[in-house]
């Protein structure tokens, strides 16, 4: 289960963070939801090595930056 915590820093608030609960048994993530019924909402994405840079790009063309979704100084200072 997602809980949507208070976002109270930096980090919470640019990224949206949500905490998870989680019952004692150790379960695989394909594996989880009611047996019997198709595992329908959760996916997987692989990003194909050869296309990391370029989609690095995109994502800077459209506003997206290190510093969005870690805004503390270290991301400020890494590019200095």
């Amino acid at each position: 289960m997602a809980a949507i915590a208070p976002r109270n820093s930096s980090r919470m608030q640019s990224q949206q963070g949500v905490f998870t609960i989680s019952h004692r048994e150790n379960t695989f993530i394909d594996k989880a939801g009611p047996e019997g019924i198709p595992n329908t909402y959760i996916w997987r994405y692989i990003i194909p090595s050869k296309i990391k840079e370029e989609l690095k790009n995109e994502l800077k063309l459209l506003g997206f930056s290190k510093f969005q979704l870690f805004p503390e100084l270290e991301s400020i200072v890494e590019n200095f």
